[in-house]
């Protein structure tokens, strides 16, 4: 895992966490969240997504249920950021759910 990003960078960091109902994923939201960061938290169990965001410390932190290692799936989510933020800066996915989810996120 990468180090943590300057908080002035956080504050305006766009980005899709996969597997964020679990603890590294959790873990990771939150460090955004406080930072200031714009997240969609993926998970396969909404819920557990919706549990990650509903305790963020700060940030804006929404869930998202999809399965990332579908395609349909994983087009929906970066959809949805993409119509939130109007893009992707970073795509996180600590756990290793997509073998290489950065090709999927188009820059702005």
């Amino acid at each position: 895992m990468r180090p943590p990003a300057p908080a002035a960078k956080l504050r305006t960091m766009r980005a899709i966490v996969i597997g964020a109902g679990g603890e590294e994923g959790r873990d990771l939201v939150h460090r955004l969240a406080r930072g200031g960061a714009f997240v969609l938290a993926v998970d396969l169990d909404r819920a557990a997504a919706g549990h990650t965001a509903a305790t963020a410390p700060g940030g804006t932190v929404i869930p998202h249920g999809a399965d990332a290692a579908r395609p349909r799936e994983w087009a929906a989510v970066r959809n949805r950021a993409i119509a939130l933020w109007g893009g992707v800066d970073e795509i996180l996915d600590p756990e290793g759910v997509r073998a290489t989810p950065r090709s999927a996120a188009p820059r702005p």
